[in-house]
């Protein structure tokens, strides 16, 4: 049995659209925190959630639009936003975990 060639792909672009999703509730509640109770911890777990949210949402969209043109474009994204994604995630956990007591 063969899958249809435009499937993975498909999937691919719906992924990049619930990690979109998942990275701005994430970026929501840190903004609820910061309001909350702002501590200088907070406030750069924010910024770096801005940096991963503005990172995905590129990428997101890179993919989307190289999804439209032709479904089965091999290229990778580029290697700079997938060092921005993970750097700010990192720095983002830094910011919104607790520090140890």
């Amino acid at each position: 049995m063969t899958t249809p060639p435009g499937l993975q792909p498909e999937r691919t672009a719906l992924a990049w659209r619930r990690t979109l999703l998942a990275a701005t509730v994430v970026f929501v509640l840190l903004i609820r925190s910061a309001v909350v109770s702002p501590s200088p911890t907070t406030l750069a777990g924010l910024g770096a959630a801005l940096v991963v949210l503005g990172s995905l949402a590129a990428t997101a969209r890179l993919r989307r639009h190289r999804y439209l043109r032709d479904p089965a474009d091999p290229r990778p994204i580029p290697v700079s936003a997938a060092a921005a994604v993970c750097a700010g995630i990192c720095l983002t956990a830094c910011g919104a975990l607790p520090p140890p007591a």
